[in-house]
């Protein structure tokens, strides 16, 4: 026969129980969530070192055009004229690189407010 005590004991256990169920859970979101975390983090590092690597480039590219045009001894040579598409397709890596921060940029902000979320719920 159940005493009120005993069954009282068992409430209190079946609570128990479902806040460790709902513990467990939330340990589980979380560790997804880290993963996921690392992962953009990551994808916003290769975006970063890309980035860099394109502006270094194509202002490389441009100072040495700009520097050897410069120095030309030919008197007809019109200064930069002859390599305006080498100088453009610098200026549209420095653009690339520009929208590749800005999109690492937002991935970090959206990872900040998915934890933020996270926290919170």
């Amino acid at each position: 026969m159940s005493t009120n005590g005993d069954r009282i004991a068992d409430e209190r256990d079946a609570a128990l129980d479902r806040r460790e169920t709902a513990v467990t859970l939330r340990e589980a979101r979380l560790a997804r969530c880290i993963v996921d975390a690392r992962s953009i983090l990551a994808a916003g590092d290769r975006r970063d070192v890309i980035s860099d690597a394109r502006d270094v480039g194509a202002e490389t590219r441009e100072h040495y055009l700009d520097r050897a045009q410069f120095l030309a001894h030919d008197r007809n040579h019109t200064y930069g004229e002859a390599n305006r598409p080498k100088r453009r397709h610098a200026a549209l890596d420095r653009d690339h690189a520009k929208g590749d921060r800005g999109a690492s940029h937002q991935d970090r902000i959206a990872l900040a407010e998915a934890l933020l979320n996270q926290e919170s719920a």
